[in-house]
């Protein structure tokens, strides 16, 4: 049967063996000359980008959560503008599914002015609301290329709105989740597929927006694309996007190669199975040999087959391209060749590498305990080398709001909210980090959006917006403080809004050498509350913060605590709710820090006196903001005492320690305690003594 489920797609996202063609035209490429015409296609997918942001309706579109790339006619992602960094590595599998599948299929095929649209998890990783459309590029008859335009669109249909459901309990209560569908041909757009989608998603207004504003992109990329195709001919860029990839690969290998050779571990958890608070860890060791990376994930808590709290194993893969593509290999090219000097063994059957059915929507969170966890890992294998580049992890949480309902002009609508955009970044050896930075996943393009341009589209008041204060890792350097919100209900009929992410229970970013990890996070909505009365009557008790609404108690009504995350249940005019976005991880012991630095701080919001006074250990007036150096000096030898006589020798320690274990209801989803150990594995990337079945797809489940 043409087509069909076929699970070897996902594990095909390392770069294709280049093809005899591929090989024969790369013979006489110059690396000056293929500099010059990486930087010209690299031109063109800006453009292609640039309109997407432009054009598209969804929040995550006009932020930035986009990608416009340029694909070998096998399908591996050769140049890419991508907000998101992993969107340059991920999109190549839908591609390759095209290609397997359609390409030589009669009653589809793939001919000059098709489209092809896809947003499944099993093929490409992420969720739902990620959603591509692909087409390939013919000159003379020839396929030369692909390209594709990528978008998260912030509504799919799914159980509830916002895209990323909290409550959902298998993939089919996530929306729509489509492999590769044409829905155009001969350049034009199939509408009664548009009016399909249309039919099925709350907000079908953003939904036609960021289909036509993904086929601009890719009728832009493919006119300016033709006539350097005609002036190099196809034959020289055929060969200049797998001498990309390959020369991508070489600099990355190099690379590796600088760093010493060892075996590193490391482990994260997530407090969030669902809506249900319960205990979850992604775990990983790395074993660096040569120029080689091999990223083991066994130990890695078992999939919830009927609970968030899963992701394929080609997400939690690609994802790590944001750090990668970010940080370590800023300055390398940002394509599928970034993975090639690097494998991963992903057990089966784990929230890491999860089976089709089970529920992906909150994938998300899986990426990032997984990312946090590579990220701690690489951090100790370039530390020795490259101490500059190490770097503590900005908040990982992912949490932000999820809405949708009537908005103030009677129309449908439903989104997510970009308040995740307004994370702290992490601290380094010689700095602290960003406050408010943008998002970890999109560090470059992300930010949560202008109060009156979202109060304008959005039957939202804000209440307040800015530092969250204290949200940060305390430290000699510490970490950027994340963003602190409340959000009115105004204007709308008919409403529900929950939340995303987690870290309401535990710490998801830790610190370094000292520094303190990030606090958990509150979210709480406030109900049959006497806000709008305070508002007509210019109270001055109406709060400015979080800290004030908690501490100050003006608002009065029925508080309920919700975390993240939360279903979006029913909201109604007035109601309120307030959050916050995490902060990033400290570098370095607090007691080291300067105190002119802490009294900054203090004035800019970013910390609290009980934080000067109590982990910092200052002596200082509050009100001057004037610190007795001396005092504090005297102070900190003491706490530097204390903590010597509070410590406990390592075996003592680890005694006690091994003793504990959380309650079995939170350790219902858990696995075995402590560690959960696997039989079989699929495998990205080449082995140590593992077979592959055949030329580029690695051997899969059982082995």
């Amino acid at each position: 049967m043409p087509g069909g489920i076929d699970p070897t797609i996902s594990l095909r996202l390392h770069p294709e063996p280049p093809t005899p063609e591929e090989l024969e035209n790369m013979k006489d490429i110059d690396p000056t000359e293929a500099g010059i015409f990486l930087h010209k296609l690299y031109t063109i997918t800006s453009e292609g980008n640039e309109i997407l942001i432009k054009l598209g309706a969804s929040t995550g579109c006009r932020w930035g959560d986009t990608a416009a790339a340029i694909y070998t006619a096998s399908g591996d992602s050769s140049v890419c503008a991508a907000g998101l960094y992993f969107h340059s590595v991920l999109g190549s599998t839908d591609v390759k599914y095209i290609m397997k599948h359609w390409f030589n299929e009669p009653s589809v095929g793939v001919k000059p002015g098709d489209a092809f649209f896809a947003n499944t998890p099993f093929y490409r990783g992420t969720h739902p609301p990620d959603m591509a459309i692909y087409s390939p590029v013919f000159f003379k008859g020839k396929l030369v290329c692909w390209i594709g335009a990528i978008v998260h669109s912030g509504e799919c249909g799914a159980c509830e709105p916002g895209g990323m459901p909290s409550g959902s309990r298998s993939m089919y209560d996530e929306g729509i989740q489509i492999p590769p569908m044409k829905i155009a041909e001969n350049y034009v757009l199939k509408e009664d597929i548009v009016n399909y989608m249309n039919h099925v998603t709350r907000d079908p207004r953003a939904m036609t927006l960021d289909i036509k504003a993904r086929m601009a992109c890719l009728r832009v990329v493919e006119k300016r694309l033709m006539p350097v195709i005609e002036k190099v001919s196809p034959e020289y860029v055929i060969g200049a996007l797998r001498y990309i990839i390959q020369a991508t690969g070489d600099a990355v290998r190099k690379r590796i190669g600088g760093w010493n050779d060892g075996t590193f571990s490391s482990s994260q958890f997530v407090d969030a199975v669902g809506i249900l608070p319960r205990l979850m860890k992604a775990s990983c060791t790395l074993e660096k040999k040569d120029e080689h990376l091999y990223f083991n994930f066994d130990g890695t808590s078992p999939e919830v087959l009927d609970r968030v709290a899963n992701s394929p194993g080609v997400g939690v893969i690609g994802v790590n391209a944001v750090y990668l593509l970010g940080h370590l290999f800023h300055d390398i090219p940002h394509n599928s060749g970034v993975f090639e000097p690097m494998s991963f063994k992903m057990p089966v059957g784990s929230m890491a590498n999860a089976s089709r059915e089970s529920p992906k929507a909150g994938c998300a969170y899986v990426h990032e305990a997984c990312s946090l966890v590579v990220q701690n890992i690489l951090n100790q294998l370039i530390y020795a080398t490259n101490p500059d580049r190490v770097e503590c992890p900005g908040n990982r949480g992912f949490d932000t709001t999820s809405y949708g309902g009537i908005n103030q002009y009677g129309d449908p609508f439903a989104d997510a909210g970009a308040e995740m955009n307004g994370i702290g970044f992490g601290a380094r050896s010689n700095r602290d980090g960003v406050n408010v930075a943008g998002a970890y996943f999109a560090p470059m393009t992300s930010e949560p959006g202008e109060i009156e341009s979202l109060e304008s589209g959005l039957p939202f008041l804000y209440l307040y917006r800015g530092f969250h204060k204290d949200s940060c890792g305390h430290g000699m350097y510490r970490g950027g403080v994340g963003m602190d919100y409340a959000i009115q209900i105004h204007d709308s009929s008919v409403i529900s809004i929950g939340s995303w992410g987690f870290g309401s229970l535990i710490t998801n970013s830790e610190g370094l050498f000292g520094g303190y990890g990030v606090p958990a996070l509150p979210y709480i909505s406030i109900h049959d509350n006497n806000l709008k009365e305070m508002q007509q009557n210019s109270d001055d008790k109406i709060p400015g913060s979080a800290r004030e609404l908690y501490e100050s108690g003006a608002i009065k009504g029925e508080y309920r605590w919700r975390g993240y995350p939360a279903v979006a249940d029913p909201a109604k005019e007035g109601d309120l709710i307030a959050g916050g976005t995490g902060g990033g991880g400290a570098y370095g012991d607090p007691l080291n820090r300067d105190s002119l630095a802490i009294m900054k701080d203090i004035e800019e919001g970013v910390i609290s006196h009980w934080v000067a006074r109590n982990v910092y250990k200052i002596v200082y007036d509050e009100k001057a903001l004037e610190v007795d150096e001396e005092k504090t000096r005297k102070l900190r030898d003491k706490e530097r005492a204390d903590r010597k006589k509070r410590g406990q020798k390592y075996p003592d320690f680890e005694k006690g320690w091994l003793k504990k274990k959380p309650s079995e209801e939170v350790l219902e989803f858990y696995g075995d305690w402590p560690i959960k150990k696997y039989e079989t594995f699929d495998y990205f990337g080449p082995w140590p003594g593992v077979k592959k079945i055949h030329k580029g797809e690695p051997v899969g489940a059982g082995t």
